[in-house]
């Protein structure tokens, strides 16, 4: 119906957010997440189930994970990304402490 096919990885538009990857992500699956960043899933997927709009590179600021966030940067994620309280990903990270 929008010209992808669901199972394909590959033909993914760059705008959809990636369950999956994200799943990756809360996991840290590190392997994972590469293989689908790779496969073209969108780098900036947001968490649309929750109210927070957190995307990948929140959750790894939040976390103070330095390997994910480098995985995300070299993917080209967008770093002035804002939640639903106008935060960027640093300043979350500054706001938790994870400082590094």
């Amino acid at each position: 119906i929008f010209g992808f096919s669901m199972d394909r990885t590959d033909d993914l538009p760059k705008k959809v957010h990636s369950k999956t990857l994200i799943k990756a992500a809360q996991e840290r699956d590190m392997p994972l997440m590469r293989s689908l960043l790779e496969k073209g899933h969108n780098v900036d997927s947001v968490d649309q189930d929750g109210s927070k709009n957190l995307s990948l590179a929140h959750l790894a600021c939040d976390r103070g994970d330095l390997e994910m966030l480098k995985l995300l940067v070299e993917f080209k994620c967008d770093l002035n990304a804002e939640d639903h309280e106008k935060m960027t990903p640093f300043y979350n990270a500054v706001d938790k402490g994870q400082i590094e």
